[in-house]
């Protein structure tokens, strides 16, 4: 772990360990997300963080989506590190296996004992609905909207951080982004009040 990261974790990482101090199910969680990978931490962290901008902006309050948004990407402790940082486009079957992270991450959580709308909130982050319908129907509107506000800050800090694969794109190209992912323009206009 270079000092920056180690720097980032401890000074975003702090608040969130005092919020939830006696949860040591959540700590054991972000300590396996930090030993597989401390830049997916860091990932983790902007994202509930982005989350939190955007519920604040549209004047609501759900800590387990929050939650959700800070455990998202645990599925991908079960992927390959080779998968998960190649340097360049990944084929067919290696889309496949990153797919599926949120079903992992969802059963992992579920095991866990994580309550059934931060397991869902986790399982649908990437918006494919139909292809774990059958598993865990979404028929809630409220499921849904709040999943493309976890997707939208997802999406934002990978478009906007560098990869193994590609540089960070631009604020513009991210919303960009957002919008052909039918992101509602009142989430990503929640996310143009960044502050520096």
């Amino acid at each position: 772990m270079t000092s920056k990261e180690l720097t980032f974790i401890r000074k975003d990482l702090n608040p969130i360990i005092s919020h939830c101090h006696d949860d040591w199910n959540t700590l054991h969680t972000l300590v396996i997300i930090r030993n597989y990978d401390p830049q997916l931490l860091v990932h983790c962290i902007n994202t509930e963080k982005y989350v939190r901008q955007i519920l604040e902006h549209l004047g609501k309050t759900d800590e387990e989506l929050c939650m959700a948004a800070l455990l998202h990407d645990i599925g991908k402790i079960y992927l390959s590190n080779s998968i998960l940082h190649k340097p360049g486009k990944l084929d067919s079957v290696e889309r496949t296996t990153v797919n599926m992270h949120s079903y992992y991450g969802y059963t992992y959580l579920k095991n866990k004992g994580f309550s059934k709308r931060i397991c869902e909130y986790v399982l649908y982050h990437h918006g494919r609905k139909n292809e774990w319908n059958d598993l865990v129907p979404a028929q809630s509107v409220e499921l849904e909207y709040n999943t493309d506000i976890l997707r939208a800050a997802d999406i934002y800090d990978a478009m906007t951080s560098d990869r193994p694969y590609r540089k960070a794109a631009s604020r513009n190209i991210a919303f960009s982004v957002l919008e052909k992912e039918h992101i509602k323009e009142n989430i990503i206009s929640s996310l143009t009040y960044e502050t520096a």
